[in-house]
Order: structure tokens, then C-alpha cells, then sequence
């Protein structure tokens, strides 16, 4: 319904699951490597 309205919204819907998925590695690798500085300076 709203992908009549918004055609771009059809496509980052589509997409969403792979923009989340680098979202969270990305997350997660700033968080391992700031947890390893941490680590390793300590």
C-alpha cells in the first residue's frame, strides 16, 4: 500500500535485511575492537 505512494520504500524494504545485518557486524566489530584496545592496554 504505502509502495504506491513511496516506490523507494518497495526497494530499502527489500533491502532492510542486509542493511541491518552490516549494521550490526559493523557495530560489532567497533565494539570488539574498542574492547580489545581496552584489553590489551590494561
Amino acid at each position: 500500500q504505502a509502495s504506491n505512494r513511496w516506490p523507494w520504500l518497495g526497494a530499502v524494504a527489500r533491502r532492510a535485511p542486509y542493511l541491518s545485518s552490516v549494521l550490526i557486524i559493523g557495530v560489532g566489530l567497533y565494539v570488539g575492537v574498542h574492547g580489545w584496545i581496552g584489553l590489551s592496554a590494561a
